[in-house]
């Protein structure tokens, strides 16, 4: 698909990301239709009793009292019988709804570890990058920026779709994944493709499993994590609000915690000196405001980073000299 064509369609699945579903089951649609109807009728009922009653209306007394009662009566039986109907249908449709959405996230996890398996050297990465992102956006909510965009449901929905961010590794070697040293250009350009390659293998591997808003942050996500705020990132040079949210906060997401690790090209970085980049590529890597989150979430990053990884990790970790465990600890 040509840039400028992928540009829009960027744009379209932002748009419709932001859109949340507000639909009722049919059961709570029928019902609602039946009190409509219902509750009138025993108005009129108790109203025209009163006034009988009162004389106001020169009705038979003794038998109209008794058909209203009557219909106040069927009105409360057959309402309060409905009602239970429809509470243990939806206890039931929820019941069942839980049970589907465990699997589908037992499956994206699944999926998601078959492409770390691929990369010795990203051990844990989708679950630390998943934590970050809800981390992130939490501290964003908190600080009140992108309301419109940000809220509880939108943070959940981004964290269960962040472990698919790299989907595209899969179609990289692991030689090049691997690689301890500079990469050529035209193992860079490999690398370069994997965005794009992430967003097909969502897009036909999820499509019609999952819900269509997940679907849609989970594309995004991995289309645009490695587009900057300045627009010199890729595949698509997209610059600020051109990116999604969502792609903004993953992209501070996948940094922070490839700056936190060993990788094959690098030692791990410690907590202020990644804190420090964060604050220098503020306005050119990260946007603005998700770069100031990260940098309120410093000394919880920390203990986040520590409590990710096991005993013989840090170890591991503290024999390569990272450096990341003993800022930590002065902290």
């Amino acid at each position: 698909m040509h840039y400028k064509k992928k540009r829009s369609k960027v744009k379209q699945m932002a748009k419709s990301a932001k859109q949340t579903d507000f639909s009722f089951m049919s059961e709570r649609k029928a019902a609602g239709i039946f009190y409509m109807i219902i509750t009138p009728a025993i108005a009129v009922s108790v109203a025209l009793t009163f006034f009988s009653a009162r004389k106001a209306y020169p009705f038979p007394s003794s038998y109209f009292l008794i058909v209203c009662a009557a219909i106040q009566i069927a009105g409360w039986v057959i309402g309060l019988a409905a009602t239970k109907k429809m509470i243990l249908k939806t206890k039931e449709i929820l019941a069942q709804a839980k049970k589907i959405q465990k699997i589908q996230d037992r499956l994206i996890m699944s999926v998601a570890d078959l492409v770390e398996s691929k990369d010795s050297f990203t051990g844990q990465h989708i679950q630390r990058t998943a934590l970050y992102v809800e981390r992130i956006c939490k501290k964003m909510i908190e600080l009140g920026y992108y309301p419109d965009e940000l809220n509880e449901h939108t943070t959940q929905v981004m964290k269960k779709a962040a472990p698919l961010h790299d989907m595209g590794k899969m179609n990289i070697p692991e030689t090049i994944l691997e690689k301890q040293g500079k990469l050529t250009e035209d193992e860079f350009k490999i690398i370069k493709m994997h965005p794009l390659w992430g967003e097909k293998i969502i897009d036909k591997a999820f499509s019609g499993i999952e819900d269509g808003e997940f679907t849609q942050y989970a594309l995004l996500m991995a289309l645009t994590h490695h587009e900057w705020w300045n627009g010199n990132g890729y595949p698509l040079r997209l610059a600020e609000q051109e990116i999604p949210l969502c792609g903004r906060i993953m992209a501070a997401a996948d940094v922070l915690d490839a700056l936190l690790t060993v990788r094959p090209y690098k030692r791990a970085f410690t907590i202020g000196e990644t804190m420090n980049i964060f604050a220098d590529n503020s306005g050119i890597q990260f946007d603005p405001l998700v770069a100031e989150a990260v940098l309120e979430l410093e000394t919880e990053i920390a203990y986040l980073q520590i409590d990710a990884i096991n005993a013989s990790t840090i170890a591991e970790a503290k024999k390569k000299d990272s450096g990341l465990y003993k800022d930590a600890e002065e902290n």
